[in-house]
């Protein structure tokens, strides 16, 4: 069963039962946002984990224009929702709304949620970006993906649980608003990227292959007139 609980300006405080976990003012919380609990892990009967990882980490979130409020957080990607802890050893665990204005840093990335146009079809969810440009971005999407189980066949095979599939998927978002799907391959960048002829000079004498690398290319491709 869900509790669902209601945050206050006021004194900020969220309340469950005789539990109340106070989060600072300047946390920038407002009224119309919801906090909830999830009871049970409905994906626990899967193979693999819907989540990035299964415990909780040290983090932040940031409404847009606010200070960020400290707080642990674990990404569910097949639901797309970051589950929030105010205490690390506490029991509840809290939802914000999906909301582009809200930002979460969770170790070294940014999640932002986003709606891209991909091919005609919407992908929706919480992207990280590497690299946000007037010129050209790039965001990286972790996609979940589920299979149903499958039972043994003949006697000499075993049934087959329902598994959580998890890929890496990155995104060109171009000036003109044209989204491309990329591989971190220098080709993809070179087809994707308008002025082809100096990215591949850049590339001839640069060695371009962590994302690192790749952020880099994109910086200098930004200061070009």
């Amino acid at each position: 069963m869900r509790k669902i609980f209601v945050l206050f300006i006021g004194g900020l405080l969220i309340s469950s039962g005789n539990m109340f976990a106070q989060i600072p003012q300047d946390g920038g919380l407002h009224t119309d946002m919801l906090i909830q609990t999830r009871a049970t892990n409905e994906f626990v009967t899967y193979e693999g984990t819907p989540y990035l990882e299964d415990n909780f980490k040290p983090g932040t979130f940031t409404i847009e224009g606010k200070e960020p409020t400290n707080a642990f957080l674990r990404y569910n990607v097949v639901t797309e929702e970051m589950e929030i802890k105010t205490d690390y050893n506490g029991e509840v665990t809290y939802l914000l709304p999906t909301n582009k204005n809200i930002r979460y840093q969770l170790g070294p990335n940014e999640y932002v949620f986003r709606n891209l146009r991909v091919d005609g079809n919407l992908l929706k969810g919480y992207f990280v970006e590497h690299y946000v440009g007037e010129k050209v971005s790039l965001v990286e999407k972790l996609i979940a993906s589920t299979t149903e189980p499958m039972k043994a066949q003949t006697a000499y095979q075993k049934d087959k649980p329902a598994q959580i599939v998890m890929e890496e998927k990155y995104f060109l978002i171009l000036e003109n608003g044209e989204v491309q799907e990329v591989k971190l391959k220098t080709k993809d960048f070179t087809k994707a990227l308008p002025n082809s002829r100096a990215v591949k000079n850049y590339l001839s004498n640069n060695k371009v292959k962590t994302i690192e690398d790749y952020k880099k290319l994109l910086q200098w491709y930004e200061e070009q007139a």
